[in-house]
């Protein structure tokens, strides 16, 4: 699943997708049903870092999640979402 080229592209759009909202809304614009949205796409990146933690694993083996240091942002800019 996170080898095909669609995975990434789909996370990729999401991604776009997330930072077009964030652009169009200011820290004090209070735009309704923004909350749910915010909260939506946190869980899908949430789910996406599971889906490969599972798939690659953690840390253990060559090309386990953590060994690639592009992940360590992912897991960062997730973690700080959820606070």
């Amino acid at each position: 699943l996170i080898e095909t080229s669609w995975f990434d592209s789909v996370v990729l759009f999401l991604i776009v997708a997330n930072c077009c909202l964030l652009a169009v809304s200011g820290p004090n614009d209070d735009l309704p049903g923004m909350y749910a949205v915010d909260l939506a796409f946190t869980c899908v990146f949430t789910l996406e870092l599971l889906i490969k933690v599972v798939a690659m694993g953690l840390v253990v083996g060559p090309n386990s999640y953590l060994r690639d240091r592009w992940q360590w942002l992912d897991v960062l800019v997730v973690s700080t979402s959820w606070l």
